[in-house]
């Protein structure tokens, strides 16, 4: 039987269990600042917003977007590693920001300002997905034999759009050129819409596109869709093989877009937000998904995103070392 004196030592060490207990339960109780280095509108924005505004209703709290626009999300990345590691400024991590850019930098012998992997855990996945190649229709080829087969023929002749050194686009098209060992000419636009049109015009031979970009122009026969970069085919192009079944396996391309918290942020606050994250994208009564058409959301642990996004960098890494892209 305890004593009355062991009762008492032990009344101290059970109220600071509870208040821990409650520590926990009580984030967030303000304003959560998300941090996303693409501008309002964009195809990263767009689908933070949409699970920003869920995560306002769940918590009673705002999640507000902050928008901090330029060198390929490294502006915003600076301001979430200055802040307090406390789960209240969060940063919206996509490839740029946690993977292309620390090589870019590298290969231009400038050091980067921050450490992708020490300075940031991965927390939640919002989207994923799957880029088409396509081409024009007036280039004559209907299947990825019939244009790599062309491209062997003509070295250097044809050209494939990217918007950006170093965006996910111009890396997957060096990726192509190199897995089919082909030639192309690599050129580069201000973005997707810029490239679509060129592509339509015939200024440029092909790109690679995402899924619901590049839907209505297939639609419209204004572009012929190829191949799939990802490892399965998806349910809104069902007809286009994967790169891997037609003998080139290594060319997939995930663009992800993902919640980061800084390191050291308290555990349960990332469980709690990982988990949080996935039950509003899935929905339920009342809440449909929040995916956009040929865009993917498995329910990842922080663990299991962590070990995707390490993947991605070992990958991309060696592509951008290779081909010495910088910036």
């Amino acid at each position: 039987m305890l004593s009355r004196r062991h009762l008492t030592r032990l009344a101290p060490m059970a109220a600071l269990a509870s208040a821990g207990a409650n520590a926990q339960e009580q984030w967030p109780t303000k304003l959560v600042r998300v941090l996303v280095g693409s501008a309002a509108g964009s195809s990263v924005d767009t689908p933070v917003r949409a699970v920003c505004a869920r995560l306002s209703d769940r918590f009673g709290v705002p999640f507000v977007v902050d928008n901090k626009v330029g060198a390929a999300g490294t502006i915003a990345a600076m301001e979430a590693v200055r802040a307090p590691a406390d789960g209240y400024t969060l940063l919206i991590g996509t490839n740029g920001e946690l993977v292309n850019g620390y090589f870019l930098w590298r290969n231009s012998g400038r050091t980067f300002p921050y450490d992708p992997v020490k300075d940031f855990k991965p927390v939640a996945l919002v989207q994923r997905g799957a880029g088409l190649l396509v081409v024009r229709p007036g280039l004559g080829v209907r299947t990825l034999a019939e244009l790599i087969t062309k491209a062997k023929a003509e070295p250097g002749k044809l050209t494939i759009g990217a918007g950006g050194v170093g965006s996910t686009v111009h890396l997957v098209a060096e990726l192509f050129n190199r897995e089919a060992n082909i030639e192309t000419l690599i050129v580069q636009f201000r973005g997707s819409p810029a490239t679509l049109m060129a592509l339509r015009s015939g200024e440029i031979d092909m790109m690679f596109a995402t899924p619901f970009e590049i839907a209505d122009f297939v639609q419209r026969k204004e572009a012929v869709a190829l191949a799939v970069s990802h490892n399965a085919r998806i349910s809104m192009f069902p007809e286009v093989p994967t790169f891997a079944e037609l003998g080139l396996p290594n060319v997939i391309n995930l663009p992800f877009v993902s919640f980061c918290v800084r390191s050291g942020t308290p555990d349960h606050v990332v469980r709690l937000l990982n988990k949080a994250v996935i039950e509003e994208i899935a929905g339920g009564p009342g809440k449909p998904p929040l995916l956009l058409p040929g865009r993917e959301a498995p329910a990842l642990s922080p663990e299991e995103l962590g070990a995707f996004i390490s993947d991605e960098r070992r990958r991309w890494g060696n592509i951008i070392t290779q081909a010495g892209i910088q910036t």
